[in-house]
């Protein structure tokens, strides 16, 4: 019997994505591409090579064209030229995209995260004030630079740390470090398992964020998220949970306690914040230095670069760095940014809130509820931006040109770019920089890590992650 009721359920899911799908199918002036899957439609190709697929699109479509993937049409525009004119519509927002992820993955309840409420530009201008502002910024910065010291010495501390899998220590490491940051010790003490919650929730979060799978499909995801929930819900409505908090999250909880919504919705974007938080800076930092170890003139550019500007003290030391001593580290912000452009694929989406005509030769119209999509990759990839553009050069960003900056959009666009993106960057730079300067000898296990592929379940998402860890060894600090 429950054999049959989850195949009914099943079923009606399957036939409101066909109704969808198909109601989502009329005629247009731009161009459709070509699909012989149902409800995936041109999903797996994307997936496959986004950047092959697109061109090819491209090639056949012209710069305009619609796409199924996996149960919603988008349209995609991948002429630079475009993107003036799109982030110029007002008609075209991100919010309609923020507020299905929000319900679908976050559990907040439908119309709470809209920027039409007032809690919702209250929350962002938090960011502006601590993630954007010098002030709020730089004691962020430091704090964190103390809390990855601590993180790091104790898992090299640790039984076996003579060998890591880099991408699960990087992991620990920067999350250990970025929640206590935020949310302080006490916090992340009492959750002992919010890292292993964390990781079962963002295993599954492409999925999740679709909001096209059933909840009884997603146990283990759905039951990791309401764990993290309730304990931010916990520490909303007792704010001592939190003592020792950095600043901006105390002024996040006043705001929460302000807010006349249930207290769920505000957990909600407690739980956005920290996966926020995490999901694009880990696997950065292992592409980062997965490539600096492959590149020995990298590693020893961005190493003499670390000694010159940040001290180097003992892990267990109080010495931090500043904001302004990390900037001084541009041939290792290069390498960020380099590895950024080989390994981001986000997709920036905007929907459409009413009828609109886009001022484009040809004109075209998009209808009320209509998804657009723009591509960032492509000119990541394009030769005639960045030469060899297959090949990591370290320091391609130190003397990049204008338009080279302006095709790199990894924090995304307009007033949808990323709060963090400051705040992220120095994150990774202290992480790597820590690394580099107590573990000089680090080194692969093996040469097959050289193979290491990418994780394609995450494309138009971020950076991907690695599809498989890799092995290195710790020669003993110096």
């Amino acid at each position: 019997m429950l054999q049959l009721s989850h195949g009914l359920i099943a079923t009606a899911v399957v036939l409101t994505v066909v109704l969808a799908v198909v109601l989502a199918t009329r005629k247009t002036s731009v161009p459709t591409v070509r699909w012989y899957l149902p409800l995936l439609g041109s999903a797996l190709a994307f997936a496959a090579s986004p950047v092959a697929f697109l061109r090819a699109c491209c090639a056949e479509h012209g710069s305009v064209f619609r796409v199924l993937l996996a149960g919603r049409y988008m349209t995609f525009f991948t002429s630079p030229a475009h993107v003036t004119v799109l982030l110029q519509t007002k008609a075209l927002s991100f919010g309609p995209v923020v507020h299905d992820v929000c319900v679908a993955a976050f559990g907040h309840d439908s119309g709470f995260p809209h920027p039409s409420q007032w809690h919702y530009r209250q929350v962002h201008s938090l960011f502006t004030q601590h993630f954007v502002n010098g002030t709020g910024l730089s004691a962020l910065v430091e704090a964190n630079v103390l809390q990855q010291r601590r993180a790091l010495q104790r898992r090299l501390a640790a039984p076996g740390a003579s060998q890591l899998h880099l991408f699960s220590f990087l992991r620990q490491a920067l999350f250990e470090s970025s929640s206590r940051t935020l949310f302080g010790d006490a916090f992340c003490d009492l959750h002992a398992d919010l890292l292993h919650d964390y990781v079962a929730f963002d295993d599954a979060f492409p999925v999740l964020a679709s909001g096209y799978v059933p909840t009884w499909l997603l146990r283990t995801a759905r039951a990791a998220a309401s764990t993290m929930a309730q304990g931010f819900s916990d520490a909303i409505v007792e704010p001592s949970l939190m003592r020792g908090c950095s600043q901006f999250m105390l002024d996040r909880l006043q705001l929460f306690r302000r807010v006349q919504a249930p207290v769920h919705n505000c957990a909600g974007t407690q739980l956005a914040l920290l996966w926020a938080t995490n999901s694009n800076s880990v696997p950065t930092a292992f592409w980062t230095l997965y490539h600096l170890l492959h590149d020995v003139a990298a590693w020893d550019a961005v190493l003499a670069e670390v000694h010159e500007y940040l001290p180097s003290t003992a892990l267990e030391s109080k010495a931090t760095w500043s904001k302004a001593d990390l900037d001084k580290c541009i041939v290792l912000d290069s390498a960020i940014d380099e590895t950024l452009r080989l390994v981001s694929a986000s997709l920036l989406l905007r929907e459409a809130t009413c009828d609109v005509e886009l001022p484009l030769e040809p004109p075209v119209v998009l209808r009320k509820g209509d998804r657009v999509a723009m591509a960032p990759f492509l000119q990541h990839m394009d030769a005639t931006l960045f030469p060899e553009p297959e090949i990591f050069r370290f320091d391609r960003f130190v003397h990049a040109t204008q338009a080279q900056r302006s095709a790199l959009r990894p924090f995304g666009l307009g007033a949808s770019m990323c709060p963090g993106r400051f705040f992220a960057k120095t994150q990774l730079k202290s992480c790597i920089a820590l690394l580099m300067q107590h573990l000089p000898g680090l080194h692969f296990a093996s040469l097959p890590a050289s193979t290491v592929a990418i994780n394609q379940t995450r494309v138009g998402m971020g950076v991907y992650p690695p599809a498989t860890d890799t092995v290195v060894v710790v020669f003993d600090r110096a």
